[in-house]
């Protein structure tokens, strides 16, 4: 009778533990989820989507048993989900607690300063903004269409522009012009010029 009995519990602790597997929301799963949540936000621009992503974003980070470089992915999206929603403060924050950290490729470090250089523009703090496309061109290489650094410079430029210092914007939008004729960026620099 015994072993009956304790079969049965290691029968019962199996299936619990299948059960309780099957239900538990692995951290890919929440981030599928919120990355389509965020997905629709951009196509279809549900505010209740974002809203949701954010909301994931936030518990996955919150969650303890998650470890570091799963959370600094997962905070890169949030600050590009508070960018879309117009959070730039919040946004701000995590993009500089990212860069702190720095357990991220060269190539993601770059983005995520251009992404910090662009949200200061758009605040207007243009001083800060300068500061963070200068060190855009200063630490990284270029490496063709990819990089940001040519899009630093010209966003360069435009914090001159914005200052109205004419003359330092066009030589910023001339230097992307004629050292990175082939990347995007020089066709918005050509623009700038044509002011």
């Amino acid at each position: 009778m015994n072993k009956r009995k304790n079969l049965n519990i290691i029968y019962l602790i199996f299936f619990l533990f299948i059960f309780i597997s099957l239900n538990a929301d692995t951290i890919e799963d929440k981030l599928k989820q919120a990355n389509i949540l965020y997905t629709q936000y951009l196509l279809k621009g549900c505010n209740e989507c974002i809203d949701n992503a954010i909301e994931i974003y936030n518990s996955i980070i919150d969650d303890k048993s998650n470890n570091n470089i799963e959370i600094e992915k997962v905070k890169s999206n949030l600050a590009l989900a508070y960018y879309l929603k117009k959070e730039y403060e919040k946004s701000i924050k995590l993009f500089e607690e990212i860069l702190i950290n720095n357990n991220l490729a060269i190539e993601e470090q770059e983005k995520i300063l251009y992404q910090l250089g662009y949200i200061k523009y758009l605040l207007g703090k243009y001083e800060e903004s300068k500061e963070i496309f200068k060190k855009l061109k200063n630490d990284f290489v270029y490496s063709g269409e990819n990089s940001k650094v040519p899009y630093g410079i010209y966003m360069w430029g435009r914090c001159y522009e914005m200052e109205e210092n004419t003359e330092a914007a066009k030589s910023k939008y001339l230097e992307v012009i004629n050292n990175y004729p082939e990347h995007s960026a020089a066709q918005y620099a050509e623009q700038g010029l044509s002011k």
